[in-house]
């Protein structure tokens, strides 16, 4: 009966049909694909409200990710306040140390920032690919919910830290000064924290990421603007200080800090300037007063460049591949 069945007009019927479902199935999930419509059961709006409740879901459940963000936020400010309580700057030795703390402290903060969100990403990395291969939503819902999810976060963290070392240190007790360096301290922490998420989806493992950035951290404090003047940077590696964000941390925090200030420093090769005077002088007039709103709007925008590329990555690395 098999044999007279398999050679029977009614099994080639039978397979004519089911060919061309199967076609016109592929045909159907092709165009879907293309149109990248039809793919996901849930509308767009549905998929940013779920990707939304569960980032709010993912951070409060990781209690010692941001609990530890704020205590570091206490322990390293006051840490890095003891060194300069209330000290009387009158000397050019102690406004150059004052210089450094600023710029020590801000950046030590943004690399703690980077390095403790790697492996908390690097956790969700492997769920997201998990879901995004299912099909349950589009990369976009994914990374906006996360970046409205991190932002308070890091506000409350950068305002505590603020708090404790501006007040401790001794700098100008005027509310618009602090919200200047609150402002400045905030774009740069969240533009570390936020390439820190970039480098985890953007390099195949954790490890990858830790080298790049420890790398690129090396570079971005060699060429600030501290450690080597502008002036002394040489020509060929000039780049380096244009595209290093802790070059516009630096100098946002520096020039409304010390701009209008007149406090008498009494030079080590004799003769007296102002605080402001020396700003000029020790860095090379590079950095002045007019360039604060740039450097606000750069750091500003190396944050939007890093969660565009974040999502760039998501979108079209996949890592778990084999």
């Amino acid at each position: 009966q098999m044999k007279r069945f398999n050679s029977s007009p009614l099994l080639q019927l039978l397979d004519a049909v089911l060919y061309d479902r199967k076609r016109s199935n592929e045909k159907n999930w092709a165009f879907a694909k293309v149109l990248d419509e039809e793919v996901y059961v849930a509308s767009y709006s549905v998929q940013l409200k779920a990707c939304l409740r569960r980032a709010v879901l993912a951070y409060y459940r990781d209690s010692h990710y941001n609990v530890l963000r704020l205590v570091l936020a206490i322990v390293v400010s006051l840490i890095f306040a003891s060194t300069f309580a209330h000290v009387e700057v009158n000397e050019e030795s102690e406004l150059r140390n004052a210089f450094g703390l600023i710029f020590m402290s801000s950046l030590y903060y943004g690399v703690v920032n980077m390095m403790a969100v790697l492996p908390v990403v690097s956790e969700e990395r492997a769920s997201y690919y998990r879901e995004r291969s299912s099909l349950m939503y589009r990369a976009s819902p994914y990374a906006i919910s996360y970046t409205i999810n991190e932002l308070p976060y890091l506000a409350a963290s950068c305002i505590v830290f603020t708090l404790i070392f501006y007040f401790t240190v001794g700098l100008r007790w005027n509310a618009t000064l602090y919200l200047w360096y609150l402002l400045f301290f905030f774009l740069f922490t969240a533009a570390m924290t936020f390439f820190g998420q970039l480098l985890v989806v953007a390099t195949p493992t954790q490890q990858t990421a830790q080298a790049v950035g420890s790398f690129l951290l090396n570079i971005f404090n060699l060429f600030a603007g501290f450690m080597i003047t502008p002036n002394n940077i040489p020509d060929y590696a000039i780049f380096a200080y244009w595209l290093a964000p802790s070059h516009y941390m630096l100098e946002g925090l520096i020039v409304t800090q010390y701009h209008d200030d007149n406090t008498k420093i009494r030079l080590d090769i004799g003769g007296t300037t102002t605080a402001e005077g020396y700003v000029d002088f020790f860095f090379g007039g590079e950095f002045e007063y007019s360039h604060r709103i740039y450097d606000a709007v750069v750091l500003a925008a190396l944050v939007g460049i890093f969660r565009v590329l974040f999502f760039l990555s998501l979108k079209y690395l996949n890592w778990a591949k084999r």
